[in-house]
C-alpha cells in the first residue's frame, strides 16, 4: 500500500509532467502559426533558429520602422570546391573565404614552401554546422514584421532549457560593401570634392547592387564610388603575397565618353567602418599617397592595371582586374591593421572611374562605368572576390588524401 506522502508526490510529478506536455503541445502550434498572418513578401524566409544575424536598417523611403536585412543559414550544402583546376583544403575554409594548394617546394630536409590561392569574399558566406559547411544568404522584410515572427514561444524557452539554438542575438551591422553616390550639381568640383555623398546603394531597395560610374546628364554631374571591404585574415602574418586579382560581377555598362579617361581602377578606402557604409564615406575613397583619406586628391593612388570599359558597353561579364605591387601591399595579413575600422586583417578596396580619378570632366551628357553584383546576391556565382596567391614556410610534410603527387623539377604538385 502506497502511503499518501508518495502519492502526492507521484500526484505532484504527474501534473507537472502534464503542465509540460501542454506546454510543448502548445510551443508547436503557437510555432507553426509563427508568420502565418504575414503577407506572403514579409514572411521569413527561414526558421528564426536559422537566422544568425540581422541589421535595422532606417530610412525615409522605407516603411515606420525601418527594414530589417538579416543573414540566414540555407539548406543548401557547400562541399569543397576547385578553382583552377586545383580542389580545396576544406580545413582552410572560414566564413568568407575558400583555399587551395597550389604547390608545395622543399626549402631543406625540415622546411617547404606552400604556395597557397585563396578566394575572399565580401561577405559573410558559409556557415559550419558539424562537419559540414553550408551557404548564407540575405533576406529583408520589415522591422515589425521580423519583431513578430522572431519573438519567442513557450516552445522556444523549452529549447532554451534544454540548450538547443533559438534566436541570434547578434545584430549585424552590414558587409560593407556597396557604393556612394554624389549628384545634383552643375558644378564639378562640387560633386567631385564633396565630403559627402547623398546616398549609399546598400539600402535595401538596391541591396545586390554597386555603382562604379561617372554620369553627365544636361549639365548634372553624378559620381559613385564603390566599397569593397574583405576579411583577408585567414592569410597568415608571415605570408608573402605574390599576387592578386579583384573580381566582380558586372550587371551592367556604359561607354558613353569611349575616350582616355573611359576606364576604372582599384584604389584603397578608409570608411568608418568596414562593417557598414554611410555617405559620409563618399569622400574616404582612394587618396593621394595611401595614408590618408581624402578623394578629392589628384592624382588618386590607385593599385591595379586599369580596366578599360571598351567591350563592356553591353551585355554581363566578370570584370577582373590585376593588381600592382602598390595594391597587393594594400591587402592586410592576420593580425594586421586596416585603414577602415578597427578590426584587423582587413582589406580595404573601392573601385572609381577614370575622370573620377583624374579630376577631368567631360561636358557631354554620357554615363561611363559598371554596375555590379555585391555580396548580398543569392549564392557565390556573382560575389565579388579577392583572389590572393601567397606562401608561406612550413614544416615539410607529405600529405596524400585521394590525389597523386608528381615530381616536377624539384617542385611538388598536388594534382
Amino acid at each position: 500500500m502506497i502511503n499518501p506522502d508518495k502519492k502526492t508526490k507521484y500526484l505532484i510529478r504527474g501534473i507537472g509532467l502534464l503542465l509540460l506536455l501542454v506546454l510543448i503541445f502548445l510551443g508547436f502550434w503557437f510555432n507553426k502559426k509563427s508568420g502565418a498572418g504575414e503577407a506572403e513578401g514579409l514572411k521569413l524566409t527561414v526558421s528564426k533558429d536559422q537566422i544568425l544575424d540581422y541589421q535595422i536598417i532606417q530610412s525615409g523611403n522605407q516603411p515606420a520602422g525601418g527594414v530589417v536585412k538579416y543573414h540566414y543559414v540555407s539548406n543548401q550544402e557547400v562541399p569543397p570546391m576547385f578553382y583552377r583546376g586545383l580542389k580545396e583544403d576544406i580545413s582552410k575554409r572560414t566564413s568568407n573565404s575558400l583555399t587551395f594548394l597550389e604547390s608545395v617546394t622543399p626549402i631543406n630536409d625540415k622546411l617547404q614552401k606552400e604556395k597557397y590561392i585563396s578566394r575572399f569574399y565580401s561577405g559573410p558566406t558559409f556557415q559550419k554546422s558539424g562537419n559540414k559547411w553550408y551557404q548564407v544568404e540575405t533576406a529583408t522584410t520589415t522591422a515589425v514584421s521580423f519583431y513578430r515572427q522572431t519573438k519567442l514561444t513557450v516552445l522556444d524557452h523549452v529549447k532554451e532549457f534544454f540548450g538547443r539554438p533559438v534566436m541570434a542575438d547578434t545584430i549585424y551591422s552590414g558587409a560593407g560593401d556597396g557604393s556612394a553616390e554624389k549628384s545634383n550639381s552643375d558644378v564639378w568640383a562640387t560633386t567631385h570634392d564633396a565630403t559627402t555623398g547623398e546616398t549609399v546603394s546598400n539600402d535595401p531597395e538596391t541591396t545586390a547592387n554597386a555603382r562604379s560610374i561617372l554620369s553627365i546628364l544636361t549639365g548634372n554631374y553624378g559620381i559613385d564610388r564603390a566599397f569593397l571591404p574583405f576579411d583577408t585574415s585567414a592569410i597568415p602574418s608571415d605570408a608573402t603575397i605574390t599576387n592578386a586579382t579583384l573580381t566582380v560581377y558586372t550587371t551592367a555598362a556604359d561607354d558613353g565618353l569611349n575616350d582616355t579617361y573611359d576606364y576604372l581602377n582599384v584604389v584603397q578606402t578608409f570608411q568608418a567602418s568596414s562593417a557598414t557604409l554611410v555617405v559620409g564615406d563618399y569622400q574616404d575613397n582612394g587618396s593621394d599617397n595611401g595614408t590618408e583619406a581624402r578623394a578629392k586628391y589628384t592624382p588618386i593612388q590607385v593599385g591595379a592595371d586599369p580596366l578599360d570599359l571598351t567591350g563592356f558597353v553591353t551585355g554581363t561579364a566578370s570584370s577582373t582586374f590585376t593588381l600592382t605591387a602598390t595594391g597587393r601591399g594594400w591587402i592586410k595579413r592576420n593580425g594586421e591593421a586596416q585603414t577602415c575600422g578597427s578590426t584587423a586583417g582587413v582589406t580595404c578596396l573601392g573601385i572609381r572611374q577614370g575622370n573620377d580619378i583624374a579630376n577631368i570632366t567631360n561636358d557631354s551628357n554620357v554615363m561611363t562605368g559598371i554596375t555590379f553584383s555585391t555580396s548580398e546576391e543569392t549564392g557565390t556565382a556573382q560575389d565579388p572576390y579577392l583572389a590572393v596567391t601567397y606562401t608561406v614556410a612550413a614544416p615539410s610534410k607529405v600529405v596524400i588524401d585521394g590525389s597523386t603527387i608528381k615530381i616536377d623539377g624539384g617542385t611538388l604538385k598536388i594534382d
